[in-house]
């Protein structure tokens, strides 16, 4: 039984040629060498393509507000307006998720990796560093059994949160806003934090040219040595009770001073002293450190392997603070790509299986590089930062245009195509980045409703028969 359904026969024609044209014309060799990697190119059992697939699941990670059958009608919507007969609903329920686990997880890693190609291409940002931010975030998922046992929900003040998560961390491009790389894991459990995550993200990505800048919570001696092995650089806040004292002599004309990052580490050559007992050395790497303040906050260090004195001091403490793009980066994805309707389920993922939780973070990822690079491509046309135009304007663009084009003759494709990049370009911020602080303060604190338990299930209630009009004699 063909567990997806009859397709018309002239879908069949189009479905291993379909490209969503708004993406640009490279998107689908992408997809194809993914595809013939994973040895994921031929599907005899289906009559829905394997292309059309990873198509459905990227719309999947576009359009989070409709279902899965609505977004496999809101690609083919075009095809029909050129005179295909498609019907609406082409496949059988639960086809695309039989079709998912089909196509499986290595093809989507694939397709984010060579999305992430483009974020490797952009001009350095930085005295001649290309800046990458690494931060942590989580990703809510569907309450199933599956899910808990894979990736655990986090304890609360009133015992467990309502739905699992996963832990992700990211290497994120500051300047163009696109993903460099991710891991992603349990939330709970050992062995499942942000630094344990982080350690091999950045063993894996680290070369020379390379600056990161990262949060006081990744402030440690292996983490800082082993960006410094790859010949990498880094801007790190340091915690308010490390202690790294000034090397004498060393401050500098601009404020900031040398000091040594050191650790004991065992020391094998010298062999044990008597009793047993390890001997041990003092290992150091040298770095620069910042203090400085804004009136109305506590004072502040950053601390960073840039040593060139033509680097001043407060440039440094300036450009940590573009950190805070991979937190923009995060909202950009969770909040507005994959923006839920009001009474929909509040998760940001919606797969109900593990290793669809797995695909679908993948082509989330791979999404937001595509929707970044049109946004990039537009603000590079147009000689604007990147970082001024509207993600949310900008992604509205994109998906009136998705259909647009994929109604249009192929003729008018690269008018089409211009026209969107001057579209986006058009969604520039009058007012963006202009400075602000705002107290860290919330209007509800917390649910006077009790905790969800097991016992509390729905249960049927025939209300037409209980009902009762007041005042009427019995």
């Amino acid at each position: 039984m063909n567990i997806l359904g009859n397709l018309s026969r002239r879908l069949e024609d189009v479905a291993d040629s379909f490209t969503v044209e708004a993406f640009g014309q490279d998107v689908q060799p992408m997809i194809e060498k993914s595809l013939a990697k994973n040895n994921k190119n031929v599907q005899r059992e289906s009559k829905l393509s394997p292309v059309l697939i990873v198509w459905t699941v990227l719309g999947l990670a576009l359009r989070r507000e409709i279902s899965y059958k609505n977004v496999l009608s809101w690609l083919l919507s075009g095809l029909r307006s050129r005179g295909l007969y498609v019907p609406r609903n082409p496949v059988a329920d639960g086809a695309i998720t039989h079709a998912r686990k089909r196509v499986g997880v290595g093809v989507f890693r694939d397709l984010f990796f060579a999305s992430s190609e483009k974020a490797r291409e952009h001009a350095q940002d930085f005295h001649g560093f290309l800046s990458i931010a690494i931060d942590g975030t989580s990703l809510t998922m569907p309450d199933t059994p599956e899910n808990v046992e894979r990736f655990g929900r986090p304890g609360t003040g009133r015992g467990k949160a309502a739905f699992p998560q996963t832990r992700v961390v990211a290497l994120v491009a500051t300047a163009v806003h696109a993903i460099y790389d991710i891991a992603f894991g349990p939330f709970v459990g050992k062995g499942t934090g942000e630094r344990t995550l982080a350690m091999p993200l950045i063993l894996k990505n680290a070369h020379e040219g390379l600056l990161f800048l990262l949060d006081k919570g990744f402030y440690g001696f292996d983490l800082l040595a082993a960006i410094l092995q790859q010949n990498a650089a880094f801007i790190v806040a340091v915690p308010d009770q490390a202690t790294l004292k000034p090397i004498r002599r060393s401050r500098r004309l601009d404020g900031s001073y040398l000091a040594w990052l050191t650790k004991k580490i065992e020391d094998p050559a010298a062999g044990p002293l008597a009793g047993g007992r390890k001997r041990w050395k003092e290992e150091k790497r040298m770095v620069r450190v910042i203090e400085y303040q804004i009136p109305g906050f506590r004072r502040r260090r950053v601390a960073t392997s840039l040593l060139d004195s033509e680097i001043l001091a407060s440039e440094i403490a300036r450009h940590y603070h573009r950190r805070w793009e991979i937190e923009l980066a995060y909202d950009e994805i969770k909040t507005h790509q994959c923006a839920r309707r009001k009474g929909q389920c509040q998760t940001v993922l919606r797969s109900k299986l593990p290793e669809l939780v797995e695909q679908e973070i993948y082509a989330m990822a791979a999404v937001y590089n595509l929707l970044r690079d049109l946004i990039n491509e537009a603000a590079r046309k147009h000689e604007l930062d990147p970082l001024s135009i509207s993600f949310v304007d900008a992604l509205q663009a994109i998906l009136d245009a998705a259909l647009l084009m994929s109604a249009a003759r192929a003729e008018r494709l690269p008018e089409l195509y211009d026209q969107l990049l001057d579209d986006i370009a058009k969604c520039e911020m009058k007012r963006w980045r202009r400075p602000r602080a705002y107290p860290r303060v919330v209007k509800v604190k917390m649910s006077n409703f009790e905790r969800k338990q097991p016992q509390n299930v729905g249960e049927y209630r025939d209300f037409d028969a209980e009902m009762r009009v007041l005042g009427v004699p019995a």
